[in-house]
């Protein structure tokens, strides 16, 4: 897996490429990769990108809400849930005329097409708007995570998505520098001259593991998802500057990636359609008196804002994309109650707390975990007419009941609806028995 961090950030790596640059006199070219390696990740938290002044969260008199939890690069599934649902016919286009989509966040990561996810819901968010409907995809704490740099949850195939026949040459741009530091670096430190034997061997070793940290894809997919793109884009037209006749391909091919980091900043983090709000995580104690459009600013304000986002909502565990006192039935009633009153809304609905399987009512139904295991093949999304909120299962459904004492005979008849019962969903049952 690769690292979580740009590569050359750390203090004595510095100094290495201190010594490097001093003692072999780089060339340009390996001094513009060492300073793009050493300052790619950084630069992209500090961006200031600007993102629209409003962006609407509340929506009213919509007839047809379907919502899905965390997709986590599962296209297949995630298309099947969307055709179920009558949301895109067979060319996954847009069908679903006046109805609102919600998908509560947790897009990428951990799965292996996670891209292709995104590319689908950019197209279906033109295409529903048109048709008089809406696709709203609101951020999660992987969408978060992503924009600044921790991917620690990062498929491998995710990077490969973005992998082309120029990123092999694109890599040892970046590889060079690291490459003459060590060299460098190994002379004076090591008994075996690094053109010995030896130090051939701990070159091997050395490039190795660099090739495995970063692979092809690894900086596109940066690329693709850092906040600032007018200054990585430079970046990387200057360290392409020695070789003209690629210089405009490359930077034309990167250039097409470079719309996933403005979408996805021009996201919510809650909505509010009807009388139903839809939120990642959740709203704790801390939070109870923000406001729908003071939670969506502040995170996305902080997730182009290094020194914002360090101590800020974003990453609280209380805070929006976070918390799960809600979706795990921890919260109190009185502060459930409050949130409904301060919101003016019947019920929550959150996709960060994974359920046993299938939607779970929690507080009498006044909120609704959507997260049912989507990533690992588990078809189940929630739809809301009017006062009826139904979990769909596959192809069946079954109302979701208002009342905790129904809680029993509502899981069971989910669990028979299912081809094979998640064990989660077996212990819930007997717990409740």
């Amino acid at each position: 897996m690769a690292k979580t961090i740009p590569i050359g950030t750390d203090e004595s790596r510095r100094d290495r490429y201190a010594v490097a640059r001093r003692q072999s006199k780089m060339s340009a070219r390996r001094f513009i990769g060492a300073f793009l390696i050493t300052s790619l990740g950084v630069c992209l938290m500090h961006a200031k990108q600007p993102i629209e002044d409003e962006i609407q969260d509340v929506w009213t008199d919509v007839d047809r809400i379907v919502a899905v939890g965390s997709v986590h690069g599962n296209y297949g599934r995630f298309v099947s849930i969307l055709q179920t649902a009558g949301l895109i016919d067979s060319d996954t286009n847009w069908s679903g005329g006046t109805v609102h989509l919600v998908q509560t966040g947790n897009v990428v990561h951990l799965g292996p097409h996670s891209r292709r996810v995104i590319d689908l819901l950019m197209k279906l968010q033109e295409q529903a708007r048109a048709a008089g409907g809406y696709v709203h995809v609101l951020i999660g704490n992987h969408e978060a995570m992503n924009l600044t740099g921790d991917l620690r949850y990062v498929n491998p195939q995710e990077y490969a998505a973005f992998a082309d026949k120029h990123s092999k040459a694109l890599n040892f741009r970046f590889f060079d520098p690291e490459a003459e530091a060590w060299k460098q670096n190994d002379a004076e430190t090591q008994v075996d001259n690094p053109a010995g034997q030896m130090g051939q061997r701990r070159y091997k070793a050395f490039r190795e593991k660099w090739v495995a940290d970063y692979p092809l894809g690894y900086f596109e997919y940066r690329y693709a998802f850092g906040p600032d793109g007018d200054t990585a884009a430079a970046w990387v037209t200057q360290i392409l500057a020695s070789e003209p006749s690629t210089k405009k391909k490359v930077f034309d091919d990167l250039r097409k990636t470079k719309r996933y980091a403005p979408w996805t900043l021009k996201q919510n983090v809650a909505v509010q359609i009807n009388d139903t709000l839809f939120i990642h995580g959740g709203i704790s104690p801390k939070y109870a008196s923000s406001s729908l459009r003071e939670i969506n600013e502040t995170v996305r304000s902080e997730l182009i804002d290094r020194a914002k986002f360090n101590k800020g909502m974003a990453v609280d565990p209380e805070g929006p994309l976070w918390y799960e006192g809600l979706g795990k039935g921890s919260a109190s009633e009185t502060h459930v109650e409050q949130l409904l009153k301060q919101h003016q809304v019947k019920r929550i609905v959150e996709g960060h707390t994974h359920t046993p399987g299938t939607i779970m009512p929690l507080f009498d139904g006044k909120v609704l975990a959507i997260d049912a295991g989507l990533r690992l093949g588990r078809m189940a999304f929630l739809v809301i007419e009017g006062d009826k909120s139904t979990a769909v299962q596959g192809s069946k459904s079954v109302e979701i009941p208002s009342d905790s004492g129904k809680l029993l005979a509502y899981l069971k008849e989910s669990a028979a609806m299912m081809y094979r019962v998640p064990p989660e969903l077996q212990a819930a049952i007997k717990e409740l028995e």
